[in-house]
């Protein structure tokens, strides 16, 4: 399964935070799974100007050394937000969700807007869908 993670979900597994859900936690460590991370997170964790918890270059190495796939954004990608319906006021989710479209792959994301757009799965399941 191609999995995309959204920002928090990343920090929340980079720093090991018990508020990552299970169900996230096991598709993130199921080996059969490909997991991603876009580089729109690296961005917007760069744009937070030191407020995150990780700096965008450790978890961007931290990342890349555990096996995660980078995501690019491309302007197919970026074409794809205007599609989307007005649920979500942060471009940033609206764009990785407009990328996991594109490329085939399930947005893992514990934010409950992302969750209100058609084709969103929460965690559980996507893990019921693995079966």
């Amino acid at each position: 399964m191609k999995l995309l993670l959204d920002t928090k979900v990343l920090l929340l597994a980079a720093t090991d935070d018990p508020s990552l859900s299970k169900e996230a936690r096991d598709l993130i460590e199921d080996e059969g799974n490909q997991v991603f991370f876009s580089s729109a997170s690296i961005l917007e964790l760069v744009m937070m100007q030191g407020n995150a918890p990780i700096s965008p270059t450790q978890l961007r190495m931290q990342l890349l050394e555990n096996d995660y796939l980078e995501l690019p954004i491309t302007s197919t990608h970026s074409l794809g937000v205007q599609f989307l319906p007005p649920i979500h006021n942060d471009f940033f989710a609206r764009l990785r969700i407009a990328q996991s479209r594109a490329e085939s792959a399930h947005l893992v994301t514990q934010d409950a807007l992302c969750l209100q757009y058609p084709g969103v799965m929460s965690a559980k399941d996507l893990l019921k869908l693995k079966g």
